[in-house]
C-alpha cells in the first residue's frame, strides 16, 4: 500500500513529536528549594501539618541521620545536641508557615520565607540544601548553647548522684 506524501510527512511529523514528547516526560525534573522544605516536612512526619499535630509516635520516631544530612549542607559542622536545636527551630518555622512559604533563587543561593524566618539554601552538587549556620538567628543560637550547658549540667549532676 503506498501512502501519500502528505500521510507520509504527518506521519514522519508525528513520530518525531511522540520521540520528543517522550523524552521530555522522562527528563528530570530540575531541582528546586521547595523539594527540600518538602523533603524535611516529610522526614518528620510534618507535611501538611502543624507541629502541634503530629501524634506522640510521629514525634517519638527517630529521624534517618543520613536522610537529613542529605537535606542540610552544614549540619556536621554543628554540635549534634546544638544542630538539633537548629533544626528543630528551621522546621518549627517551615511546617508553621508551609502554606505560605515564599522563595526566591539567586545563582547557587536561594532563601525561603516562612513568617519573619528566612531559610538560607545552597545548591550542592545539584540539590538545593538547607544552610543551618546562615539560617538560625543569632538569639537562638545563644539559647542553644545555654540549653546544652544545662544540660550536661544536668547529666553530671546526675552521674554523680548515682555514683
Amino acid at each position: 500500500m503506498m501512502l501519500s506524501r502528505h500521510t507520509r510527512r504527518f506521519l514522519a511529523v508525528f513520530s518525531v513529536l511522540a520521540l520528543f514528547g517522550c523524552f521530555a516526560c522522562s527528563a528530570k525534573k530540575a531541582p528546586n528549594p521547595g523539594d527540600t522544605v518538602l523533603k524535611l516536612l516529610d522526614l518528620h512526619n510534618l507535611a501538611g501539618k502543624l507541629p502541634g499535630e503530629r501524634t506522640k509516635e510521629n514525634r517519638e520516631v527517630e529521624v534517618d541521620r543520613a536522610k537529613l544530612t542529605a537535606l542540610i549542607v552544614d549540619l556536621d559542622e554543628h554540635d549534634p545536641f546544638v544542630a538539633d536545636i537548629y533544626v528543630g527551630f528551621v522546621l518549627g518555622v517551615l511546617a508553621s508557615h508551609q502554606a505560605r512559604l515564599f522563595v526566591t533563587v539567586e545563582g547557587s543561593r536561594a532563601e525561603v520565607a516562612a513568617g519573619k524566618a528566612v531559610i538560607k539554601m545552597r545548591l550542592v552538587d545539584g540539590n538545593w540544601k538547607i544552610a543551618l549556620g546562615e539560617s538560625v538567628p543569632r538569639e537562638i543560637k545563644e539559647r542553644a548553647i545555654v540549653e546544652k550547658k544545662n544540660y550536661e549540667e544536668a547529666k553530671a549532676a546526675g552521674a554523680s548522684a548515682s555514683q
